[in-house]
């Protein structure tokens, strides 16, 4: 869990210490044309309507009406010192601010990827269910005809599901445009896995 935790956090600060506005703002548009392609119009109405409703929420009221001099500090003194510093480093208070409209336009790329991902809710729940049953049923039918369970074969299953798992984490962070159809097919990788892992659990005697 750290591992995927500090990867994420990793790949976000990269993604927006080197990645431009208008980088960032035409891979999102071309991510958009490829889910309109893929999955519709009203899909893409709809994730847009939800990105930008959590947008709005969060990061907007936090950061988007905000210049830079109100992040300054309030005390006179300091406030005096971090003008004058900023007066002689133009280069640096620019590049604060692109940085923020960075922040800003990757934030909601990465709540519109939340949004497609939910989208398909209806789809993960019972495909995770059936392949956690189907999973079961076989491990039963082993211990019916003494099938051999194979703790190697649960073993990279698990392994499977976590690196899964992780890859899908950084599909969101990740400052490329995607296919629409790598969150399925994502799923359909961690439900055979998840299969195969809940028919190999050992057999208690």
């Amino acid at each position: 869990m750290w591992i995927v935790i500090v990867t994420a956090f990793a790949v976000f600060a990269l993604s927006l210490t080197l990645v431009t506005k208008d980088y960032v703002r035409r891979s999102s548009v071309l991510e958009a044309q490829k889910i309109e392609a893929e999955l519709g119009h009203s899909t893409l109405t709809k994730i847009n309507a939800m990105a930008d409703d959590w947008y709005l929420r969060t990061l907007d009221r936090w950061f988007g009406e905000d210049s830079l001099d109100e992040w300054l500090s309030e005390d006179a003194a300091q406030r005096r010192r971090e003008e004058d510093f900023l007066q002689k480093n133009r280069k640096v208070a620019k590049w604060a601010e692109e940085r923020k409209a960075a922040l800003l336009d990757l934030g909601f790329w990465v709540m519109r990827r939340i949004a497609l991902f939910l989208i398909w809710i209806p789809l993960w729940i019972p495909l995770a269910l059936l392949a956690v049953y189907h999973g079961l049923q076989d491990r039963e039918i082993k211990k019916t005809d003494f099938g051999y369970t194979s703790p190697v074969l649960n073993n990279w299953a698990r392994r499977v599901m976590s690196l899964v798992t992780f890859i899908t984490i950084l599909l969101f962070l990740s400052p490329i445009a995607i296919d629409p159809l790598m969150f399925p097919l994502m799923m359909g990788f961690w439900a055979v896995a998840a299969g195969i892992a809940m028919g190999n659990i050992q057999k208690r005697i």
